[in-house]
């Protein structure tokens, strides 16, 4: 890690490239400490989710044979099996975006608190700032959830009088997504109550919307790509036993040892993959949000500064 570079500072008015070389800077930097605690964290959850996945790939087939025939308590016994699995996956996922999420947006913060950076750090060092950024993360994604289910719920409403009140409430509820993204680095970064982020988040991600979105797309463009190209060990293994499943289902329960544990660790690599890529989208919200406090209280002070003359 070089520490004689200039510190890349969180808050500052940068255009859109500007805000990608210093996501990427930040990340080429500090790669180290990023991913060595990140996978600290998600190996475990990743060993166990790995193998829901395989069980899930595995119930599907059986399913088709047991419905074309007449097995019905097998068949029950599978659908709870397959309930079961995906629950336990998606508990599983949850607690995995939440750790990183805490961990990232942690380590970004002591980053811009240090002298030293993230240089020599242990987890003594952000383990109880990790912790608070877990406790806002999970009480605002708590809060979003409600408010995502009651908009929801008037677009039904709405969709139920007219089909046509669509073609509002649903541009309406992306453009929403988007400036929401902001709340999490606001209500994290920031020490203010969870009703002062929101509001301030919505305002800073409205006028600065078309960065965030744009951040948002080649963020998520790039960890599309890493996330297929590591996956292709996997594909490659499910496409072979797809071919040998598509005519003899009962072949699911003969298949060789060695095929399922490559297809075990396919999975591992799958999963690592698609959550430490998660860091891209995360570091680049975190200088969109940098970048929309300075736009918006900059427009804020200038705004006093009038109204101060016009007295």
């Amino acid at each position: 890690m070089n520490v004689q570079r200039p510190k890349i500072a969180l808050y500052g008015k940068r255009n859109f490239s500007e805000k990608l070389t210093v996501s990427f800077d930040f990340i080429r930097e500090n790669w180290k400490p990023l991913f060595k605690y990140a996978t600290y964290l998600i190996l475990p959850v990743i060993l166990i989710q790995s193998l829901t996945y395989s069980s899930l790939r595995s119930i599907v087939p059986q399913m088709e044979l047991f419905m074309n025939s007449s097995a019905f308590a097998m068949v029950q016994t599978q659908m709870l099996s397959l309930l079961g699995n995906y629950l336990l996956n998606f508990a599983l996922s949850t607690l995995a975006m939440l750790a990183l999420s805490a961990l990232f947006y942690a380590l970004i913060q002591l980053y811009n608190r240090r002298e030293e950076r993230l240089e020599g750090i242990t987890f003594h060092d952000f383990g109880s700032l990790m912790g608070h950024c877990a406790k806002r993360i999970f009480i605002l994604g708590i809060t979003l959830f409600f408010f995502i289910c009651i908009y929801l719920l008037l677009m039904g409403l709405a969709a139920y009088f007219s089909l046509w009140t669509l073609a509002l409430t649903v541009p309406l509820f992306l453009v929403l997504c988007i400036a929401a993204t902001l709340t999490v680095p606001t209500y994290v970064f920031e020490d203010i109550p969870l009703f002062d982020a929101i509001p301030r988040a919505f305002n800073m991600g409205f006028r600065t919307w078309g960065g965030t979105f744009l951040i948002l797309l080649v963020m998520g463009l790039i960890a599309s790509l890493l996330q297929s190209i590591v996956s292709i060990p996997l594909t490659i293994v499910l496409v072979a036993k797809g071919m040998f499943t598509l005519s003899d289902p009962q072949a699911v329960a003969n298949t060789p040892v060695w095929v399922n544990m490559v297809q075990y660790v396919g999975t591992i690599l799958m999963l690592y993959a698609s959550y430490i890529t998660t860091l891209f989208g995360i570091v680049g919200i975190a200088y969109q949000y940098g970048h929309a406090s300075e736009v918006t209280d900059s427009v804020t002070v200038v705004s006093d500064i009038d109204n101060f003359d016009n007295l």
